[in-house]
């Protein structure tokens, strides 16, 4: 078994694997960055670090995410880089057995397995994906950049 991080957005479950999420946080202020991707809302000050934001929803399904009390940044990390991607429901953290997950075929540029529980399909993101997204790229470099300069 493996434990995975469940969240929701537009009414699909999704779920990341544990290792990689650094926190869950309420949304907060966040400062927009111009000319970027529309799914970049920005950057947020989160524990001390400056992290990039992706609207998971616009970054999916081109509809911004619903910014309400139910709201959460799910904090990920891959090789050393950090992004936040916002959610519109973290749900649970939960057990999933390799044997009930299957691989689906690339679908657009977007890769997925899919785990089969019961009466749940739901469908597992692996944060490279993210995070080796050309647009978040950028922003992870020049946020890089300025780490570096100061």
């Amino acid at each position: 078994m493996e434990k995975y991080v469940t969240f929701c957005v537009h009414e699909v479950e999704f779920a990341l694997p544990i290792d990689h999420v650094n926190y869950i946080e309420h949304l907060e202020d966040i400062t927009q960055i111009p000319k970027t991707n529309p799914f970049v809302l920005g950057v947020s000050h989160v524990r001390g670090q400056i992290i990039p934001l992706i609207d998971l929803k616009h970054y999916l399904f081109s509809q911004s995410c619903r910014l309400d009390s139910t709201t959460r940044i799910i904090g990920i990390s891959f090789n050393e880089n950090q992004l936040g991607i916002v959610v519109e429901e973290a749900k649970e953290i939960m057990d999933i057995s390799p044997d009930s997950i299957q691989q689906v075929s690339h679908i657009d540029e977007h890769h997925f397995r899919v785990a089969r529980l019961e009466n749940r399909l739901i469908l597992i993101m692996e944060p490279e994906e993210l995070l080796n997204n050309r647009d978040i790229g950028k922003i992870l470099n020049q946020l890089n950049l300025e780490e570096i300069k100061k």
